[in-house]
């Protein structure tokens, strides 16, 4: 059993990358620059999902991720694109 949605949180502000055992992808917390200037940008921190397709977007969390016990705490190659 790996560790449950508060636990995988707590990692996430502590700078770590989750995923969860069905997951190509992970999650991370992090400040995305705002390339056009937007004054109603937000600069705070954000949960972002990377996905198994490189692409970036919003974290979602579902029911099935919130009650789950399998996340847990990986590291990325040094491209910052793939789960190792």
């Amino acid at each position: 059993m790996g560790l449950n949605f508060g636990q995988a949180i707590e990692a996430l502000k502590q700078g770590k990358k989750i995923s969860r055992e069905v997951w190509g992808g992970y999650w991370v917390l992090d400040i995305i620059s705002n390339p056009m200037k937007d004054k109603n940008f937000s600069q705070e921190p954000m949960i972002y999902a990377y996905t198994k397709y490189n692409k970036i977007h919003p974290a979602i969390a579902y029911q099935p991720d919130i009650l789950a016990e399998d996340w847990f705490i990986i590291t990325v190659d040094k491209d910052n694109s793939n789960p190792v």
